[in-house]
């Protein structure tokens, strides 16, 4: 590394900027040169601590945009420890700068608190001053600015807490020595126990609380904020939002949170009263809010928790027991309910909350037969249009995402009592929603077969990674006995360059077959009233004329004969068109993508004793000589395709 002498240079440019009868102004291209070095100098702590000193007072006078000198002290912070910055700049000054009005020295403050979360000892130091706390929590609740209070803030208070959790190492660096400790919960009890501290979180997300003049906006912010706090803190520890730390500031907030301690939660409270229902933007906030909930499957400090179902986990629990999943369901499964506004705002954050719970908690959701029926009957409604709907485009992409989540168990058993939506997708006329949809529904769980194999073979029902693989399996043969002409339209649709998107979503319906992760049933059907119980190998072989395969890879070998000749098939465009020539070249090489990862596939012998020799022999050596010829095929050569799009 080279001498600090950008650094020098800027110190004696900014002591210069101090002497109030000198007209300088500030020189911000040193400034951004001396940021842009700092990865190349070598930085002493005196000056960084040094610079801050003499910056402090000029972001409060200068006339200049304070954000160059903002962002190279931040960037400078990062090679200072904590204890140099503490020793020379006193916390009343960071306290100070957290409650200014200036959003430059604010964002400095929480610069400087953010390096504090570099050990425990760092954390506990900033948990011992109660006014110090206090104004973060204030700045990260009330401050107008997005990056200083919803972004800066709320990372510093979770780095903060999260080295300041007593279940968590961290490696720490001490005069050159290396070692390991764990946080002292000082913080925390700060935060989760202090009165003056914990009850902000009620005073400034409350419309009720005359202990503020916040706008209704200003309240929103906070309420959104405070839930992103609640989301980040539960990735922690789920004891501290989902317990009671101090219920009677708790039960002051709101009579409604009146009654058993351990119902009084800071997460109860958000959840539960502090979002005002009517308001369409503060509910869609709720529900991706409970979404990020459900997401915590395994939440650290839960692993106590024995009552909670392995099929389940504690969010999971409080979302269902409060009342709020169902609710978040009812958004989708009572949609026509809702006015234009409400369903314009939620449609997004409902199909999010449904797609996490089916695809995360599957077992879970198959216990809730009347649920499954529902949602299920719902699809067939909403996925019953026309030829000409397709056609254009108009597809119901929400709703198709919904299906694309659900067990595909589900979907399987469904066939018996009602019209399964899956075989209701077209692949004719192609449309690229429901294609990549199918491609989702075959391809089966993300497993080792291997180990999907041997769960069979002990029976594991009603939902194993086994049973996913059967379902994907038989619902690809179902949706072919429905739809016959199935291989040579998805063929047809890889080759119409004016869909380009259908296009794309025909070859990745082929990739997810052969890709595919799918089991045949075991010869001894486990006793059982699951989705699979009723069906077996004959009876998915009879839906084919006996031409059914075990794997995705043989199923394309064996019957998609067109599909495989569609892939060898170079793309041609009509015209010199330089955009169709790009659109030709993007189809070309996603064929091409998926001819190499079959052949990757056929050399290892995936399939193989299900497909004759011959037939085997002749597609590896056409599949060959097409990767030979590289991505342009036969008709043009790399160089001329390129020079092609160039024009």
């Amino acid at each position: 590394m080279t001498e600090a002498g950008p650094l020098d240079e800027l110190l004696a440019h900014l002591k210069r900027l101090q002497n109030a009868s000198n007209d300088e102004r500030l020189n911000t291209p040193l400034v951004e040169q001396s940021r842009f070095l700092l990865r190349d100098i070598d930085v002493k702590p005196s000056h960084v601590v040094e610079l801050a000193q003499l910056t402090l007072p000029l972001l409060r006078t200068s006339q200049d945009d304070p954000e160059p000198l903002v962002r190279f002290l931040s960037d400078a912070i990062e090679f200072v420890s904590f204890d140099d910055l503490r020793t020379s700049i006193p916390v009343e000054v960071v306290t100070e700068g957290l409650s200014s009005s200036v959003p430059a020295i604010q964002m400095l403050s929480l610069s400087y608190l953010k390096t504090a979360a570099q050990s425990p000892s760092g954390a506990a130091s900033v948990a011992n001053d109660d006014a110090l706390v206090r104004g973060l929590i204030k700045v990260f609740l009330t401050s107008k600015s997005t990056d200083i209070g919803g972004t800066k803030a709320l990372e510093t208070i979770l780095l903060l807490l999260s080295v300041d959790n007593p279940e968590e190492v961290t490696t720490v660096s001490n005069n050159g020595a290396v070692g390991q400790t764990s946080g002292q919960g000082l913080l925390w009890r700060r935060i989760f126990h202090d009165e003056n501290i914990y009850g902000l979180f009620f005073q400034f997300t409350s419309d009720q609380d005359p202990s503020h003049d916040l706008s209704r906006s200003d309240i929103t912010t906070a309420q959104a904020r405070l839930l992103d706090f609640i989301s980040g803190v539960a990735k922690i520890r789920w004891d501290a939002i989902h317990d009671s730390t101090r219920p009677y500031i708790q039960t002051s907030s709101s009579s409604q949170l009146r009654g058993n301690a351990r119902e009084r939660s800071l997460l109860r409270y958000a959840t539960l009263t502090m979002v005002d229902r009517t308001d369409p933007l503060m509910t869609n906030i709720l529900v991706n809010f409970l979404t990020t909930l459900l997401q915590l499957k395994s939440p650290a400090g839960c692993s106590g928790i024995s009552s909670i179902p392995a099929i389940s986990s504690p969010s999971l629990e409080f979302l269902v027991a409060s009342g709020l999943h169902q609710r978040a369901l009812d958004y989708y499964l009572r949609s026509e309910e809702l006015d234009k506004s409400e369903l314009q705002f939620l449609a997004g954050a409902q199909i999010r909350y449904l797609c996490a719970y089916t695809d995360l908690y599957p077992e879970h959701f198959m216990q809730e037969p009347d649920l499954a029926r529902r949602i299920i009957k719902l699809l067939e409604q909403k996925l019953h249009i026309s030829g000409a709907r397709w056609a254009h485009g108009l597809s119901p992409v929400q709703d198709l995402n919904v299906l694309a989540h659900l067990p595909v168990s589900a979907l399987v058993g469904a066939s018996r009592s009602t019209e399964n939506p899956v075989l209701l997708l077209p692949t004719n006329p192609a449309n690229a929603d429901a294609l990549e949809t199918l491609g989702k529904v075959f391809h089966g769980p993300s497993a080792n077969i291997s180990a999907i194999e041997e769960s069979l073979v002990a029976g594991s029902e009603p939902l194993s990674r086994g049973s996913q693989a059967v379902s994907a399996r038989v619902m690809f043969y179902q949706y072919h006995d429905k739809h016959p002409e199935f291989w040579s339209n998805v063929a047809a649709a890889m080759n119409v360059l004016a869909m380009p998107r259908a296009a794309s979503a025909a070859i990745a319906l082929v990739r997810s077959i052969v890709t595919a992760v799918w089991a045949r049933l075991p010869d001894h059907t486990p006793n059982s009233s699951g989705p699979l119980s009723l069906l077996t190998e004959q009876g998915i072989s009879e839906l084919c004329g006996g031409n059914v395969s075990g794997t995705g890879m043989a199923e394309v070998l064996n019957a998609g004969e067109s599909a495989v000749q569609s892939l060898l098939m170079p793309v041609k465009t009509v015209g010199g068109d330089a955009e169709a020539a790009r659109l030709a070249w993007r189809i070309g090489r996603e064929k091409y993508d998926v001819l190499v990862l079959m052949s990757d596939l056929m050399r290892k012998g995936v399939g193989k004793n299900e497909v004759p020799k011959q037939l085997w022999q002749n597609i590896a050596g056409g599949i060959q000589e097409r990767i030979r010829l590289d991505v342009g095929g036969a008709y043009t050569t790399q160089t001329n395709l390129i020079s092609t799009i160039g024009g």
